[in-house]
């Protein structure tokens, strides 16, 4: 009958509005509150009685919404039309909720009666809105990073060349002049800027993940044990030192003197941080990084990690710093005190081991820096000791030099004679392939540049292996290809040597290479 009829549709109405997960609220032209349904009540804290006959605004519009909810609500009055409007609706305990509402009036006849408010909540909306964003503005670091990174790398590709023939002809001029001589004096000089322009390019090829790198499973705590003699001299007597190693923590795939190098560069910045001493903290941790920071956080992938920090109680950064802390030749200190490139190659060392670099800092309040590493189901290898030694390296085998510039050519024919090596030389794979076929007697040892225009080192090792397979192969480079690497890492069982190299590191490695 038609009382049931009405009852249903009003039972219809009542589980409609109360049950919907949209917020719904009546309220009186003046302001008070009709009706608020269940949802909304839940969601803000409150009882029906605490909130129906009260002031809407008065009850849970935040202080800085007040005014533009006053005038949506004398548009909805004095005009009669309905509004749309988002705005933080204020909860019982003070705590806000983002809400995107629609208002429309409701008339009795000519006069309107009340208004009802329909809002849902934004909430995640706003939260993947500001991961977007996020992950937006780290895509834009990230392309403006891979720029530089270019340029830096192929800056640097040709100096190393250049750089190679200088020192290696200014170690060859040493080791003939005396040690009295004036020149001797001056020879020296030379080379210590030398040393220090290696280093320059090689943080510019670490910051564009362009250096060939030699990974190791390593134990990091370890890593950070050996270096604590020399962490502690570096940062001085005002600082103190502590380290906190995680206990049986996994090992991670690095290059162990590529990441000392992380370190001492985070160690000199804290200790520049804290000119009137203070702490510097070193620890670590197995961290399992999930979807979630995998999400906001670019080329991480959800696994097991290895977290290194390093923190100091010093200056701290600002907002603007921290914008630009990875940039290269981007310093806070005096020209005369930095290059700008040391957290540069730690952005760039990390990204090449696949891990993730963060920095968190306030103005006064310290820095922390926190590394993640992917953690291996692997035995770390043992740390090898400082095998630099003064004693040159030499032999009497022949070798097969092939590189394509003629000034590091040169300069390689001279360092391999000076050692004992007979030397046959080409300047191309197809000149050295006929060199090779044409000769008779034993070739020891290909030494080859790995890019090269026609013929790759690569391919030249290949095709040689077929006249000579006798021959050992030792690759030189100052630029990662993926030739005899992949992603800046050198192949397993290859041997290589990066430029610029010194005599001794060259003796070494060929002995190495021979012996092996």
């Amino acid at each position: 009958n038609k009382e049931n009829l009405l009852r249903i549709e009003r039972d219809f109405n009542q589980t409609l509005i109360h049950d919907s997960p949209l917020f719904f609220v009546a309220i009186k032209p003046g302001g008070e509150v009709m009706m608020m349904n269940k949802t909304m009540l839940t969601a803000l804290g409150y009882e029906s009685e605490e909130v129906v006959g009260k002031d809407y605004l008065e009850a849970t519009a935040a202080d800085e919404e007040y005014e533009k909810l006053r005038v949506a609500f004398s548009t909805i009055v004095d005009k009669r039309k309905g509004t749309q409007l988002s705005y933080r609706v204020r909860c019982k305990d003070g705590s806000t909720i983002p809400v995107e509402w629609h208002g429309k009036p409701i008339f009795l006849g000519d006069k309107m009666d009340f208004f009802i408010g329909i809002g849902f909540d934004i909430t995640e909306r706003e939260r993947a809105e500001k991961e977007q964003q996020q992950l937006q503005l780290q895509l834009q670091q990230a392309m403006k990073m891979e720029s530089v990174g270019r340029l830096a790398g192929g800056v640097a590709h040709d100096f190393n060349n250049l750089l190679t023939s200088i020192s290696g002809n200014v170690e060859l001029a040493l080791s003939e002049v005396p040690k009295e001589s004036g020149l001797h004096t001056c020879l020296a000089e030379v080379r210590k800027a030398t040393i220090s322009a290696a280093s320059l390019i090689k943080q510019l090829l670490a910051f564009s993940r362009k250096q060939i790198i030699e990974p190791k499973v390593v134990d990091l705590n370890a890593l950070i044990s050996n270096m604590h003699k020399m962490l502690v001299r570096l940062i001085g007597e005002d600082i103190n030192l502590k380290t906190i190693p995680q206990e049986n923590i996994k090992s991670v795939r690095i290059d162990p003197s590529q990441f000392e190098q992380i370190l001492v560069n985070l160690s000199v910045n804290a200790r520049d941080a804290m000119p009137d001493g203070g702490v510097l903290t070193i620890e670590t941790a197995s961290v399992e990084l999930d979807e979630n920071y995998c999400r906001t956080h670019s080329g991480v992938t959800p696994g097991p990690y290895v977290m290194l920090a390093v923190s100091d109680t010093g200056y701290g950064m600002s907002e603007e710093v921290l914008e630009h802390i990875f940039e290269p030749f981007f310093t806070t200190k005096p020209k005369s005190e930095g290059t700008g490139l040391g957290l540069a190659t730690a952005y760039g060392a990390v990204k090449q081991a696949n891990g993730s670099i963060e920095v968190y800092s306030e103005t006064g309040r310290g820095t922390t820096f926190k590394i993640y590493l992917p953690a291996v189901n692997e035995k770390a290898h043992a740390l090898e000791s400082d095998k630099n030694n003064e004693i040159l390296l030499t032999g009497n085998e022949t070798v097969l030099l092939v590189e394509d510039e003629l000034m590091v050519r040169n300069l390689a024919v001279r360092l391999l004679g000076k050692m004992g090596y007979r030397v046959i030389e080409a300047a191309n794979g197809k000149d050295a392939l006929k060199l090779a076929s044409d000769f008779s007697e034993k070739i020891d040892l290909l030494m080859t540049d790995v890019v090269m225009p026609g013929m790759n080192g690569r391919q030249l090792s290949e095709n040689l292996k077929e006249i000579h397979p006798e021959t050992k192969v030792l690759f030189t480079s100052g630029y990662t290809e993926n030739i005899i690497a992949h992603h800046g890492v050198v192949e397993k069982g290859l041997n290589f040597i990066g430029k610029p190299y010194s005599m001794n590191l060259l003796a070494r490695k060929i002995r190495e290479t021979l012996d092996s």
